[in-house]
């Protein structure tokens, strides 16, 4: 309905040599969006300029990709994924006030690994590191949204660790040390003010 599309592939738990295993997929989402609604073209007391209308920009396509790996020693385990989507949309404006060219692209990387490894029968250490790139670019050069006309990039970067020692005391109980911490960094630029930035850092640990 309305466009509706959806398209997806997978290769799920590959195993290679009996240590290496992996699986990867792919997607395709999509939509028109011009479904109809009831328009009281802002005048909820005057009956008499309302009517059904197909909502005008509102469509959007979306592509998605994930790849995971993983490999087994006898006591140590490997793991390594990334995952990427890419999607542009329309902005379609609230209630009566339709728009025409309003938009939002995003794109986002995200990369993430893992190490586990038994020391002893009741004893297990674990590290994670994961790096995240999202990119966004907002348009709205006929001002049909917010107030003014808006062409703006937003850039998020992260990055985190964990590390994590954990020993079994017996069947019911278990005790767990670990250590986090995340940088994060936040950037905004203005197209339409030659390259106004505002930069704001924030430091998690």
């Amino acid at each position: 309905s309305f466009g509706s599309r959806h398209l997806r592939g997978r290769v799920s738990d590959v195993a290679l040599g009996g240590r290496l295993r992996f699986h990867a997929g792919a997607s395709y989402r999509g939509a028109t969006g011009d479904y109809d609604y009831y328009n009281d073209n802002g005048t909820p007391l005057v009956a008499g300029d309302d009517a059904f209308v197909d909502r005008t920009n509102n469509g959007f396509d979306q592509v998605g990709g994930v790849a995971r790996a993983r490999y087994d020693w006898s006591r140590t385990g490997v793991e390594l994924g990334i995952r990427s989507t890419w999607k542009q949309q329309g902005i379609p404006g609230v209630g009566s006030v339709q728009t025409t060219g309003a938009s939002l692209g995003s794109l986002g990387q995200l990369l993430d690994g893992r190490v586990e490894s038994r020391l002893a029968d009741a004893t297990h250490v674990a590290a994670t590191l994961f790096l995240l790139d999202e990119r966004q670019h907002y348009r709205d050069l006929r001002g049909e949204v917010g107030i003014g006309q808006q062409d703006n990039r937003y850039v998020t970067m992260s990055t985190g660790s964990t590390a994590l020692l954990r020993h079994d005391l017996g069947a019911r109980h278990r005790l767990s040390l670990g250590l986090d911490g995340r940088l994060d960094r936040h950037v905004i630029t203005d197209e339409r003010a030659a390259g106004l930035v505002a930069l704001d850092e924030a430091l998690t640990l």
